[in-house]
């Protein structure tokens, strides 16, 4: 299912919720299971760690790997397969939502990838998490919720950067002219034809990137104006590097 990440970084930016429990499984080349149901009490994420495998929810399929995570919302069909010659390792770890909160947060009963890209730390965290839930005692549970929350910031980190792609400059070449013409009737083919993109593609990679569309950029860029246009406000900030 292809969600925005800014709808993903927003549902985990407002919703309550809290880690659960993660395992991590080996399983060797051509093992298939079906008749499968992800978790009943939790929404969860899938992270490989080596090798590859074919998830298939609800009747979508997900094909996994390192560099790419994918979230099951409870109670959801599960097939699953290992492709390639390598053994599939991965993790799982889940989450829970209040089940009050579960009408305003839609994505906790959704399936979704995001696309990290090869992040070493996110693995050495998943390891951390896995070795503490493992201790007995009130700290261990503290600090097995912190790691859940920076394995979660990780991923969102990493889902963003991936943003910063080749788009980039295009964007801030347009966010530059919105800023020194924002006093002028700018329109959306006035801003896309500085970029150098197609109306279409503008608007979409706009607001992809930056989280808000060209039209309500243009408050922000007045605001900013363009005596800052050599510093970082003169960027929307989803823009700039985000460490």
């Amino acid at each position: 299912m292809e969600i925005e990440i800014n709808q993903i970084v927003d549902y985990y930016a407002g919703a309550s919720v809290s880690f659960s429990d993660a395992f991590t499984a080996r399983v060797p080349p051509g093992c298939k299971a079906t008749g499968q149901w992800t978790s009943a009490t939790g929404g969860g994420f899938v992270i490989p760690l080596s090798g590859s495998a074919r998830f298939t929810i609800d009747g979508t399929p997900y094909i996994l790997k390192p560099g790419i995570i994918v979230h099951g919302g409870p109670g959801m069909p599960l097939e699953k397969e290992v492709v390639g010659e390598e053994d599939w390792i991965y993790a799982l770890i889940h989450y829970k939502l209040p089940r009050e909160e579960t009408r305003r947060w839609p994505l906790y009963n959704r399936h979704f990838s995001m696309y990290t890209g090869v992040n070493s730390r996110i693995g050495d965290l998943v390891v951390q998490l896995l070795q503490t839930q493992a201790v007995p005692g009130g700290m261990a549970a503290v600090k097995s919720k912190t790691l859940f929350m920076n394995i979660l910031e990780e991923i969102l980190f990493s889902a963003k950067r991936q943003l910063q792609d080749e788009n980039s400059d295009a964007i801030i070449r347009a966010a530059e002219y919105i800023r020194n013409h924002y006093a002028e009737p700018i329109s959306i083919a006035k801003m896309a034809l500085q970029s150098g993109l197609e109306r279409r593609r503008f608007a979409y990679m706009f607001e992809k990137h930056t989280g808000m569309s060209p039209i309500s950029y243009l408050p922000l860029a007045a605001s900013t104006g363009p005596r800052n246009c050599c510093g970082p406000a003169a960027i929307p900030s989803p823009i700039l590097p985000s460490r």
